[in-house]
This record gives C-alpha cells, sequence and structure tokens, in this order.
C-alpha cells in the first residue's frame, strides 16, 4: 500500500495541514494546540475502531512542493492516551508537558526550523531543562 491509500483493516488515521502562503516558525507553534484540538478527543468518538491519530503540518508552499513533503510539526496519539489529555483546556504548555514530561501521553515532533523559532524556545526552556524535554525537537518520524 501507498501513503494515501484506504485500508478497511487500517486502524490509524493521519491529517496533514498545509498554509495557504509563507507562514513565520512561530505560526507553527502557536497552532499546535488549535490544529489537535481541531480533531481530539472527537476523532476517535467518531471512528470507534481507531487506535491512533496523527495530525501533521506541513511546510509553507514553495518550500518542499513535493507530493508528500517532510512534514513540520506532528501531533501523534494513541486512543488510550488521548484520554487523558483535556484537549477542550490545553495550552502550549500542556502539550509539551503531555509530549515530555512522564508519563507520555502523546509524541511532539518539529522539524529544526520549528525547534528554533522564539516561541518553540521559550515554551520549551520554561517547562524543563531535562533532556527529555529537547529530544524530540527533530523531523517527525511516522507518517511522511
Amino acid at each position: 500500500m501507498g501513503s494515501g491509500d484506504y485500508d478497511p483493516a487500517g486502524r490509524h488515521l493521519a491529517v496533514y495541514v498545509e498554509p495557504v502562503g509563507p507562514v513565520a516558525a512561530d505560526v507553527y507553534v502557536a497552532n499546535l494546540v488549535p490544529v489537535a484540538q481541531a480533531f481530539l478527543p472527537e476523532v476517535f468518538k467518531r471512528f470507534p475502531q481507531l487506535e491512533s491519530f496523527a495530525v501533521c503540518q506541513e511546510p509553507p508552499p514553495g518550500v518542499d512542493d513535493r507530493a508528500e513533503p517532510r512534514t513540520w510539526t506532528q501531533v501523534l496519539t494513541t486512543r488510550q492516551q488521548a484520554s487523558t489529555v483535556d484537549y477542550g483546556r490545553l495550552d502550549l504548555g500542556g502539550l509539551l508537558s503531555a509530549a515530555y514530561l512522564p508519563p507520555s501521553r502523546l509524541v511532539l515532533a518539529v522539524v529544526p526550523e520549528v525547534a528554533t523559532s522564539p516561541l518553540w524556545v521559550r515554551a520549551v526552556s520554561q517547562l524543563s531543562t531535562t533532556p527529555s524535554a529537547t529530544s524530540s525537537t527533530t523531523a517527525p518520524q511516522p507518517g511522511r
């Protein structure tokens, strides 16, 4: 099966969003929570057999125009993990805590272009100085 193919036995759903124009890296950081809240936790209610879900932000137009570009951010969670996060009250600090502080309740990955943005650097520095708080600031691995 190729990317984007439908698998009736599939238990994972990934959604990719792309900005319509140039966007600063801080905008990707600021959009992490609203983009996650647009789908979570409702996606698991709507699709009862779904086991995991990811929402990814793609690069701005003109940066990587391949059919399947490298994602710039990824929020990945399982049904069980999602049930432990209050997405209605989530803010950036809460998202980072859910990803980087034990127990891990989701995977959050960003590319270096986003990880060096002032908003990301400030948010991570306010979270913790432990290695786990900064170790996932690399290109998202699952998905594209």
